[in-house]
């Protein structure tokens, strides 16, 4: 975290956001960081799992229409 308290990006945004503890904000925004990753990551699958669900129904239907 020492390392991080003297990179100028941390150490201009902790500045910027008026928390007292340098080390709260590096947490708090280590947090938000992950919890963005997580949320992006679960709509990838979401998307994923909708684009497979569309091919199969195609596919379905597709396997129907020969049979008749």
């Amino acid at each position: 975290m020492n390392r991080l308290l003297h990179d100028a990006v941390y150490h201009s945004e902790y500045l910027r956001s008026g928390q007292p503890d340098p080390a709260a904000y590096i947490i708090g925004a280590r947090i938000c960081g992950g919890a963005i990753l997580l949320l992006a990551c679960v709509a990838t699958g979401a998307l994923l799992g909708l684009v497979a669900s569309a091919g199969r129904a195609m596919t379905a239907h597709a396997t129907l229409r020969r049979r008749a």
